[in-house]
């Protein structure tokens, strides 16, 4: 089993960044999210956003995520259960119904260990309808070996696993606050950070007018005793003060970041993942990820997202492409360098 690395012993306690929340370990390609999900090396909206915080604790998918226990819970029950709630609050979902990857019970039928094991590519894979002026809300599942759920979702804020997406221009974290997390589950820890991702488009957005974005916001990371972790970063207005701090900033190459210039403030941004512990031999030897993403980058004046047409088209190809593949790879071949595979 790898050790990625330190683990989640402490979280927050200090909610200072209330406005900001999230998660990650391979992150943002923030980019034309086709899907809407910009996966990351290592990975919720503040997913625990500052209004849904007070809610979140008490939530009965909460509650599940905290009573799941991998030797008795089936996955292939257990998954149907708890995707639709979770969706609903990590994704900000409205009424949106399932447009691929549905229905829940037979996308986890059969057999689920290697459909979970499949490439990138080939995973199970839900998208929602499009929302009117959003792009979808999607989901990816997989499977990671030889690694505990906090091995993969503690990191999920940390700089040098986020910046190995290429798409990644630049990523600027604040200090990580810890503590126990008081109003959940007795024994859950919290782990919380704000940061800022800087992302490039892939080759060929610019036609259908997406920009180089920017999303300030927050990371919230929790540790439930049961192994489950929960991550999530969730984009917030980016404050007067920010702005003019990062007016001088410089990205991984060292070339300077000009806001609202060379990068512009993304529409939305939503990352969040459940890392499920999986027993293998009798211990928990892997850790089944649920990957929730929304973005929206910026767009160019006068440009409209639309569910049809080439830009549509577009986002669903090349955007699901970096937002969601590229990051279960990179998490992926970090996990098996660590094992010496």
């Amino acid at each position: 089993m790898v050790d990625l690395g330190g683990d989640s012993s402490r979280a927050l306690a200090d909610r200072s960044a209330r406005g900001h929340d999230a998660l990650l370990m391979v992150d943002r390609t923030a980019a034309a999210l086709a899907l809407a999900l910009v996966a990351c090396a290592l990975l919720v909206q503040a997913a625990f956003a500052p209004s849904a915080a007070a809610q979140t604790p008490t939530a009965p998918w909460v509650a599940r995520l905290a009573a799941f226990d991998p030797a008795k819970d089936s996955l292939a029950t257990f998954l149907p259960e708890i995707i639709p709630p979770t969706a609903k609050y990590f994704l900000q979902l409205g009424t949106a119904s399932l447009r691929k990857g549905g229905p829940l019970p037979e996308a986890f039928s059969g057999d689920l260990g290697q459909k979970l094991d499949a490439s990138p590519g080939s995973l199970p894979l839900i998208v929602w309808q499009k929302e009117e002026g959003r792009l979808p809300g999607a989901l990816i599942v997989a499977r990671y070996r030889g690694v505990q759920p906090h091995q993969v979702c503690m990191r999920m804020h940390q700089r040098q696993y986020v910046v190995r997406h290429p798409l990644v221009d630049q990523y600027l974290g604040g200090e990580a606050h810890e503590g126990m997390a008081d109003g959940w589950p007795a024994g859950a820890k919290l782990r919380a950070a704000t940061a800022t991702y800087f992302v490039d488009m892939p080759f060929g957005a610019g036609l259908f007018g997406l920009r180089p974005s920017y999303a300030h916001g927050g990371w919230t990371l929790v540790q439930m005793p049961n192994g489950v972790c929960l991550g999530s970063f969730v984009q917030v207005p980016m404050p007067a003060e920010e702005k003019a701090r990062l007016r001088t900033a410089k990205d991984k190459d060292g070339d300077a970041i000009a806001l609202d210039d060379d990068y512009y403030e993304a529409r939305e941004y939503r990352l969040s993942s459940i890392l499920l512990p999986e027993l293998e031999g009798g211990v928990v030897r892997n850790a089944i990820h649920l990957y929730f993403v929304r973005i929206v980058p910026s767009l160019d004046a006068g440009t409209d997202l639309k569910s049809t047409g080439a830009l549509a088209s577009w986002l669903f190809s090349r955007g699901a492409e970096e937002a969601v593949i590229v990051p279960i790879k990179l998490i992926r071949k970090t996990v098996a360098q660590l094992a010496g595979k």
